[in-house]
């Protein structure tokens, strides 16, 4: 997979494959096409075939302060 449009943090997340990854980051940083792209990864060069997923918007986060 050819992660060179990727920054090394962006990179980092793609390829962890132990623990959790959590994502954090402000409006078009390429939260999404990062976690996409770790999907992918996942699932096209480590085998993976079930991902589970949670997202969690700011706003509602707030809210539930």
């Amino acid at each position: 997979m050819d992660l060179t449009g990727f920054n090394r943090d962006q990179q980092k997340a793609i390829t962890t494959t132990e623990g959790y990854v959590r994502v954090i980051a402000g409006a078009g940083t390429g939260k999404t096409k990062t976690l996409t792209s770790r999907y992918i990864y996942l699932v096209k060069e480590m085998g993976f075939q079930k991902i589970i997923s949670f997202a969690l918007p700011l706003q509602i986060k707030l809210l539930m302060k």
